[in-house]
């Protein structure tokens, strides 16, 4: 859903519906079944995106926040 915290998480690789739109649902899961070049795209984006998130970069930043609170 485009309403949620997943466009953050996501970004530019997943395709983002309506939750209450029956035709945005139909539209994107049509897409992704059907449309090839969207399949590939979204399958080597999303591991670069992916890649944007790490155990290691979390604990410093969860580190940093404490020391700003400090």
């Amino acid at each position: 859903s485009n309403t949620s915290s997943l466009p953050e998480v996501a970004g530019n690789v997943a395709l983002y519906i309506e939750p209450n739109d029956i035709n945005s649902i139909k539209d994107s899961i049509k897409k992704v079944l059907n449309d090839k070049a969207s399949q590939e795209l979204m399958r080597n984006s999303s591991i670069e995106q992916a890649k944007k998130f790490f155990w290691e970069k979390t604990v410093k930043q969860t580190i940093g926040v404490y020391y700003e609170l400090l």
